[in-house]
């Protein structure tokens, strides 16, 4: 009986010594990084419009729209299935011979696409019409004071164009002028190549049109100016490579 007590004595003693096997918790680690902010992907490119007729020789501009409004890279870049019939260039159609092809506009970033049919048509001739005889020059030859069919103002640093057409190359009767601001109506429908050079007091460029018109070099790229153009059409001005890049801020005048 003895030897029992003491052998359930020694059992419990062993049990009461033995080392606990229980593993302390873990603490938790720490959570997971935040994923970096994506740029905005451009989800479509549009026109503002789907087919275009022109007669040879004419020249339109077709206006380009990217989504979103605030998608990272907005560059596109423009194609024409035929160039002996139409060119393109930064959005300027421009009609060559007699035919019909698709002026089409690609996003670089994932290469979303927009048509554009071109129906170029030949020019009408009236037969009995003779051709016009050239002016005689007068005796004492004036340079002209106003370009071509375009009218100007000029007053208190505010420089306005009128009239319709395209303003000429090379030709700038307000060069000099203390010009801070310039109005360009929406009938100006192409500006020549150094026309607007020589401002270098301009600051802010109000234009009607729309459409953004063709536009030839030397002419705001020299000066970090304002354009601004009418509500709904920023995202034009902004696809066209010339007007984005002769200008330091576009904005929309709402």
């Amino acid at each position: 009986m003895c030897r029992v007590l003491t052998y359930f004595a020694l059992s419990l003693l062993l049990i009461a010594c033995r080392p606990s096997s229980t593993i302390p918790p873990v603490p938790p680690g720490p959570g997971p990084k935040p994923e970096p902010e994506q740029p905005v992907r451009v989800e479509g490119v549009v026109l503002d419009r789907d087919h275009l007729s022109l007669k040879v020789g004419d020249r339109s501009v077709l206006g380009c729209g990217v989504t979103p409004h605030d998608a990272e890279n907005r560059a596109v870049s423009w194609h024409t299935d035929d160039e002996t019939v139409a060119t393109v260039d930064q959005g300027e159609v421009n009609a060559v011979a007699v035919g019909r092809t698709v002026i089409w506009v690609e996003s670089l970033d994932g290469g979303f696409t927009a048509e554009c049919v071109v129906e170029v048509e030949a020019q009408e001739e009236d037969p009995g019409t003779e051709p016009p005889q050239p002016p005689e020059p007068p005796d004492e030859p004036e340079p002209p004071t106003q370009p071509g069919d375009v009218a100007w103002e000029f007053s208190d640093g505010v420089l306005t164009i009128s009239g319709e057409g395209v303003l000429p190359y090379g030709y700038s009767p307000w060069a000099g002028l203390d010009v801070s601001v310039l109005y360009l109506p929406a009938s100006v429908s192409g500006i020549g190549d150094g026309c607007f050079a020589g401002l270098p007091n301009l600051t802010t460029v109000v234009i009607g049109a729309k459409v953004p018109p063709a536009l030839g070099e030397n002419n705001f790229a020299a000066w970090d100016d304002t354009l601004v153009v009418p509500e709904g059409s920023l995202d034009a001005y902004l696809s066209h490579s010339a007007w984005r890049a002769a200008f330091g801020a576009i904005t929309e005048n709402r």
